[in-house]
């Protein structure tokens, strides 16, 4: 690649899987509805933007592939090919291999040779029907497109219109060059209209475009070698060509002055401007100079150089548009993390000073303080929202992978998404794809009945998984349900008992909410058979750990023969949580707010043992308790026994649990600190953060620490 270029591999790669990501979804929706203009259109210029970006940034082999595509795509558009599932396939092959391409380019690694998908498109273009008469079409084309370059414009000069001859004329009085440009593009280039594109593009960065023939219609159907560019501008004749000549494949470019200092003989009908009124705004220019405030000034023409202005009213003193500001800009997602621990770190600062000032009651450093508290709050929201995405981002992916394993299993499947529009912190979004893929990939392969199957209960041959995603208070709920046969749990009874997971006697006294838990067990499978989608055991006890080490929980819930559906709540962001701080012993712990369901005081009295275990009575329902200090092994400190003890109530799976603490500390924003590779492994804990006082405190991950 061109080391002028290299610069904006990142930028490119993004835009192209943000297409990529789109033309992904508006294949799949196409394959349902075929006839839909408006998809066939979205996707042809996604091809076409790929195309041309590809060409731009010298990555023909992308380039080449999305020009295939494109003219099948062309093909389809003018119904003369007619789509079909064997077209659908090559589509979506095609797709995984640009795909594949563009993470080839990002990663610096070798990129595949697409000739053999090219092929593939070829003939069902029937452009191959056989290699000789390829060879004969193929010489016959370039000699038509040569004769089609020679005809273009290389003797004749631009017949221009009476609007364009009045924007010269505008230029004119503003202090303006007009120049003529002849852009010669090399005989091996493949792509020449995608090349004249991007020159006209740039060109427009220097100036205003006033004419281009032929126009750019013509240049997209003709493919020419050659074409002319009107342009009024204030850069010098060098840096013109330069702009031009900086676009690879392009063989000359020269540049003639049609109105300036410099203009020549030429045979354009100039004389023509002198009927024209120019009483209007002139064009708007951009000097081609490093990004900062530039003063244009305008330039009345020399006399002798001149052309003839009719007095037919006085000429209106020229202005300049100010220039649009830039709305979005691209961020590395890196360097908004490195912002957030700088926040973070603000957030500790501010806690501390907080504390300081409470504590020595001084009316200057409170007031600071506040004022302080209020600047961190402000930023700490603008990152966040920051950071926050769609989950669209990810959502957009798996109708793909629904078609793709509705196929391979030979079952009718459609994925319905809704609440696309959510948005969770990327780091959050990022976790939860694997699961998510994992999850849909089981409502598929467990789930969805086959065809016969769903036609015997009396059930639409395809059926539907829904994908839905809402926003809680301080959460997201995401939701993944089918509507197939359901969890039956003598299924899971039989495969746990033969798995040897539990004995019969223990299988024989759980319920069956308890039988559906057993799902998320390392090992546990009901697949009849290992396939290339399940069947190994390994799944949804990975799905469970990924969504605690979120600080998330999943619940599931089935009626056989009916639905299946599957829960995930999940916090909005991991770097900053509202926090209870507890006191266990001598040690302040911290518990996210968003387990927390509420906390009470019982008295020993209130403590009930059942199958040797402690429980208490909250409104009819029997909750399980379980006493930190003895999870911890530390001696308990509790000063204030007489009023009883304090309870926590957490969430723990689809069951709620009570925490029993020695003291409630109270409530504080904390920032997660990482345990570092060691010490993240040990079970309980979800990391450390640094409290008011200075003192360091331990994150309790709540779904591991009730399974130690």
């Amino acid at each position: 690649m061109n080391s002028d270029l290299e610069k904006y591999k990142d930028i490119h790669v993004s835009d192209m899987r943000e297409h990529l990501q789109n033309m992904n979804r508006s294949f799949v929706e196409l394959e349902h509805d075929p006839g839909n203009i408006d998809l066939l259109n979205e996707i042809f210029r996604a091809v076409h933007t790929i195309k041309g970006n590809s060409a731009t940034m010298e990555y023909d082999d992308v380039a080449h592939l999305a020009h295939e595509m494109e003219n099948l795509l062309d093909k389809i558009r003018n119904k003369e090919i007619t789509i079909d599932r064997e077209i659908m396939d090559i589509f979506f092959e095609s797709f995984d291999v640009i795909e594949s391409m563009i993470e080839s380019i990002s990663n610096n690694e070798e990129v595949m040779d697409p000739a053999a998908i090219i092929e593939k498109l070829g003939q069902i273009l029937k452009v191959n029907e056989t290699e000789d008469v390829d060879k004969v079409k193929a010489v016959d084309k370039a000699e038509d497109v040569d004769k089609k370059q020679e005809a273009v414009g290389q003797d004749d000069e631009p017949d221009l219109s009476t609007d364009e001859l009045k924007k010269i004329t505008v230029a004119m009085t503003s202090g303006m060059t007009v120049y003529e440009i002849i852009v010669t593009i090399d005989d091996s280039c493949k792509l020449k209209s995608a090349k004249a594109t991007i020159v006209i593009r740039n060109l427009e960065k220097i100036g205003d475009k006033i004419a281009v023939y032929p126009d750019e219609q013509a240049i997209k159907a003709t493919n020419p070698g050659k074409f002319h560019v009107i342009l009024a501008s204030n850069s010098e004749i060098d840096t013109i060509r330069d702009v031009g000549l900086s676009v690879f494949e392009i063989s000359d470019v020269e540049v003639k002055v049609i109105v300036g200092e410099d203009e020549e003989n030429h045979e354009f009908d100039l004389d023509s401007l002198e009927e024209f009124d120019i009483t209007q705004e002139p064009l708007t220019v951009e000097e081609p100079v490093e990004p900062k405030t530039v003063e244009i000034k305008t330039v009345k023409p020399e006399p002798e150089t001149a052309l003839p202005i009719p007095k037919k009213s006085e000429t209106k003193k020229p202005s300049i548009s100010p220039p649009q500001t830039v709305q979005n800009i691209r961020v590395n997602i890196q360097q908004l993390d490195s912002l957030m621990n700088h926040i973070g770190e603000l957030v500790i600062s501010k806690t501390s000073l907080e504390h300081m000032a409470s504590k020595y009651e001084i009316p200057e450093l409170t007031e600071s303080v506040a004022h302080l508290n209020r600047i961190v709050e402000v930023l700490q929201e603008e990152v966040m929202e920051i950071r926050m995405v769609p989950v669209d981002q990810i959502f957009s992916k798996y109708p793909r992978i629904i078609r793709d394993l509705s196929k391979s299993s030979g079952k009718k499947v459609r994925l319905v998404i809704e609440g696309g529009d959510i948005e969770l912190d990327r780091t959050v979004l990022d976790g939860i794809n694997d699961p998510l893929v994992h999850i849909l990939r089981n409502c598929v392969d467990h789930g969805i009945e086959t065809i016969e199957e769903r036609t015997d209960a009396g059930k639409p041959e395809e059926g539907t998984v829904l994908l839905k995603a809402a926003r809680g208070k301080n959460h997201v709920n995401i939701e993944i349900s089918d509507d197939g046969a359901g969890i039956d749990p003598e299924v899971i009874r039989k495969s746990a008992i033969s798995r040897g997971l539990m004995s019969e006697d223990e299988a024989a006294a759980m319920n069956d909410d308890d039988l559906v838990s057993i799902l998320f067990q390392p090992g546990f499978s009901t697949a009849k058979a290992v396939t290339d989608i399940s069947g190994r055991g390994v799944g949804m006890d990975v799905v469970k750990r990924d969504i605690d080490r979120l600080g998330g929980n999943i619940k599931i819930y089935s009626t056989p023969g009916e639905r299946t559906c599957i829960r995930l709540k999940l916090p909005l962001t991991l770097a900053i949580i509202k926090a209870l701080l507890v006191r266990v012993g001598n040690n302040i712990y911290i518990l996210p707010i968003n387990n927390v369901l509420e906390s009470f005081r019982i008295n020993e009295d209130q403590i009930k043992m059942v199958d040797k275990k402690e429980t208490c009575i909250l409104r009819d329902e029997v909750i399980p308790l379980a006493r930190l200090n003895q999870l911890f092994e530390i001696e308990s400190n509790d000063k204030d026994l007489d009023n009883g003890l304090f309870v926590i109530i957490v969430e723990h799976g689809d069951k709620h649990v009570g925490l029993i603490v020695d003291e409630l500390v109270g409530q504080q924003e904390v920032v997660i600190k990482s345990l570092g590779a060691s010490l993240g492994r040990v079970q309980g804990f979800a990391g450390a953060t640094i409290i008011k006082d200075g003192s360091v405190a331990l994150i309790l991950d709540t779904n591991s620490l009730l399974l130690l």
